[in-house]
């Protein structure tokens, strides 16, 4: 497991692909963990999850906002759950 700044992030190939333009790529499972705080979210069928710190940053932050607010994550992130 990779740590990038202040997270670490896990990825494995999930059993799920997307195709667009007659191209079928494999789709991918992360967690991310901020190692600050301890929580790790996990999301899965992701296109293409980047071991970059900025990367894992943006990500955290927006699911975070997202599994935190009244209304739910965002489109992008309707797949983000807290790890248990």
């Amino acid at each position: 497991m990779p740590t990038v700044g202040i997270y670490t992030i896990e990825v494995e190939q999930s059993n799920n692909t997307r195709t667009f333009n007659n191209v079928t790529k494999p789709l991918w499972n992360c967690s991310i963990t901020n190692n600050e705080t301890g929580q790790t979210i996990e999301m899965d069928d992701l296109a293409e999850p980047t071991v970059r710190e900025d990367w894992c940053d943006t990500v955290f932050k927006h699911a975070k906002e997202g599994l935190d607010s009244d209304e739910g994550p965002d489109c992008c992130y309707v797949a983000a759950r807290y790890a248990e």
